[in-house]
């Protein structure tokens, strides 16, 4: 779960009895390994006391180069996030959230596509507001459960700016230890931005690159989505 179209999220909840509902499509591309990624649907609903609950349905795919395309809908995730702080009106107090949540298989996936485990991630997130600028950012602890996995650490800090009503743009940099152990980090910058169609509608795009810092491959990374609350 993150702050769309950034990979790293905001300590930001939905309003009470309000949800908020978030179609997006986001993936990696290169030329060694094809693209990979997952079109998603993500449901955040705002239950009071500074809380929400959200579930997060996507659909992996991918496209090796010279292979079929692969798909594969096993995964679910669902979470809950609670506002322990606002941010203070003077002083330098930023707003601070705390938000578990659990990834795990709805039946065997496709190998190639995803594992069986289940995942737990322990992120705490903060964003600060002035005038037209927002700093947000945080992390957390993440199990990766089966043999080869190694419980791993992810970090982003980003900054955004209000271009007018309608219109913001930000960029962030993010990574995360290994989650495998013969694998290594990653780490991704990327820049996007948010339209506001209307105070309940919005489209948000994001580019960038990710890499691993061994001399991995770098991929190409891209994210879009539509975001409405009702």
């Amino acid at each position: 779960m993150a702050s769309a179209p950034f990979v790293t999220d905001d300590s930001g909840i939905v309003g009470d009895g309000l949800v908020q509902v978030q179609a997006s499509v986001q993936g990696t591309t290169n030329d060694r390994d094809g693209t990979n990624g997952a079109a998603g649907l993500e449901v955040d609903l705002g239950i009071g006391g500074n809380t929400q609950i959200g579930v997060v349905l996507p659909v992996g795919f991918s496209a090796p180069n010279r292979s079929d395309l692969e798909t594969d809908s096993s995964v679910l995730a669902a979470g809950i996030k609670y506002q322990i702080a606002s941010q203070s009106d003077d002083g330098w107090m930023p707003s601070v959230a705390f938000e578990p949540s659990v990834q795990f298989s709805l039946h065997k996936p496709t190998p190639q596509m995803a594992d069986s485990g289940t995942h737990f991630f322990f992120p705490l997130w903060a964003e600060r507001t002035w005038s037209h600028w927002a700093v947000f950012g945080g992390g957390g602890y993440r199990t990766n459960p089966g043999a080869d996995g190694r419980d791993s650490v992810f970090s982003g800090a980003g900054v955004t700016r209000n271009i007018d009503d309608h219109v913001s743009i930000g960029m962030e940099l993010f990574g995360e230890t290994a989650i495998a152990k013969c694998g290594t980090g990653t780490i991704g910058s990327d820049i996007g931005a948010n339209y506001a169609i209307s105070n309940t509608l919005a489209v948000q795009l994001a580019i960038g690159a990710g890499m691993t810092p061994r001399g991995g491959t770098t991929n190409a990374t891209y994210f879009a989505g539509i975001q409405w609350v009702i």
